[in-house]
């Protein structure tokens, strides 16, 4: 049986302590979605088909790339691509280290999710701690699709980082809806359940799943009041060592508006425009049966969904200025933070399949990039006996990709909706970071000797 501790926190610890308030507005805000906010107008960003009952039933990923024109892998096929198999031969396997998930709502199907997973998968037993953060958090309304979406990326964030790190202890937060204004007001239930699990867990490694466009930001041009407000919040973890990686999004170079349009210019997202986050893109993975690579890694490129095309978010911040350990790199980020840092499989042409409300599915997404790279942190921090903190001064201040174990892309764009975007090139660019993992126990190796 899985070791599963429900721990009803707001009778035992103290409560923690509100995030600095953010200003009201007169619009209420949108319910949290899948991945990044809102939702679509064109529909959920691509989430599902092709589906399966069984895991006996998956087929192999050339039996997709026949019958759904795209292949789809297992995540033991993504362990191998990126070396993990190897890691974890060689005991890298996270043992001794803590991830929290951290997401809105009491998701009930997100231990039987992660359990019957981990058993198809051939993985060690899971060792999850499920916790209600303090105030009232409310339970998942399945007739709700933005609520169940929340509960398709906890199911998906804590299977993708058990998978890379699989003796890893996984602690899944779950926290009220914050209030306040907009989008920003929705993440602060977030954000102060990742401060107070800092406190009182051993946390590691906290991969987030969410961010908003930074133009949504804005009380007026130039004026970001409201993210040096709530990134209170991610300095409060950061006192504590832990490491958080942010994905970047879905729609390459744009951002949604409150109402589910694109704002008018080229977006980033935070919290990955963060500096005190790693950011997380997106690739398309080319990869036999076996789990070999047929092709090299590219970046993930535009794909239709409804009106609306996917890929991989990336770009420079307006925001944030660029950070010292980015100077090696500030041909392309000028005086801004650029991002990604690094990327990881998300492409809707290389799905990877989860386990959601009892159903496989084959998911894509920054959401599946960045826990499948916290994993990869997690492993890391284990062999280092201690947190890692922010791993960024580590990912430039190393020389070449190849030397931290990733492979530098130097093929695809993230050109999409209307947005030039940015190319893949020789060396770090703002479509795919310094690189993607290939070589896990190099990169492991790598980031626990930089700690």
């Amino acid at each position: 049986m899985m070791r599963i501790r429900l721990i009803a926190t707001a009778a035992v610890l103290a409560a923690v302590v509100p995030l600095a308030a953010v200003p009201a507005a007169a619009a209420p805000a949108p319910p949290l979605g899948t991945w990044l906010l809102p939702v679509p107008p064109g529909g959920p960003e691509p989430l599902s088909a092709p589906q399966a009952s069984e895991a006996d039933e998956l087929p192999a990923p050339s039996q997709c790339r026949q019958e759904q024109g795209a292949p789809c892998y297992t995540t033991d096929l993504v362990a191998r691509a990126y070396g993990m198999d190897t890691a974890h031969r060689l005991g890298m396997d996270g043992e001794g280290a803590t991830i929290a998930i951290v997401l809105p709502h009491i998701a009930p199907d997100a231990p039987d999710d992660l359990a019957e997973f981990s058993r198809a998968m051939g993985l060690p037993e899971p060792d999850l701690t499920v916790v209600q953060a303090p105030g009232k958090v409310r339970e998942i309304d399945p007739d709700d699709p933005q609520q169940a979406a929340i509960a398709a990326e906890q199911s998906m964030n804590l299977q993708a980082a058990h998978a890379m790190a699989p003796r890893a202890e996984l602690l899944l937060v779950q926290t009220p809806l914050g209030e306040g204004w907009g989008w920003a007001g929705a993440m602060d239930g977030i954000f102060d359940g990742m401060a107070w699990a800092a406190r009182h867990y051993p946390v590691d490694v906290i991969p987030m799943s969410h961010g908003i466009a930074e133009g949504e930001f804005a009380e007026r041009d130039g004026d970001y009041t409201r993210i040096h407000r709530l990134r209170a919040g991610l300095q409060a973890v950061a006192e504590h060592d832990v490491t958080m990686l942010a994905a970047t999004g879905n729609i390459g170079p744009a951002g949604f508006s409150a109402d589910g349009g694109l704002l008018p210019d080229q977006q980033v997202i935070w919290p990955a425009s963060d500096p005190l986050v790693t950011a997380v893109g997106g690739t398309d993975l080319d990869l036999d049966d076996g789990g070999r690579r047929l092709s090299p890694d590219r970046v993930w490129q535009a794909e239709p969904n409804g009106p609306i095309e996917m890929a991989t978010g990336g770009g420079l911040s307006r925001v944030f200025d660029r950070p010292d350990y980015q100077n090696p790199v500030a041909d392309v980020a000028g005086d801004k933070r650029a991002l990604p840092d690094v990327a990881a499989v998300a492409g809707g042409h290389s799905r990877v399949w989860f386990v959601i409300g009892g159903h496989w599915r084959a998911t894509a997404g920054t959401s599946v990039a960045t826990p499948l790279m916290g994993g990869i942190v997690a492993a890391a921090a284990a062999e280092a006996g201690n947190p890692l903190g922010t791993i960024n001064p580590a990912l430039y201040g190393r020389g070449p990709a190849r030397t931290l174990g990733l492979y530098d892309l130097k093929d695809g764009t993230n050109a999409a909706n209307g947005f030039e975007g940015y190319r893949a090139r020789r060396g770090y660019d703002a479509a795919s970071g310094q690189g993607t993992p290939v070589h896990g126990a190099l990169l492991v190796t790598r980031l626990a000797l930089a700690a």
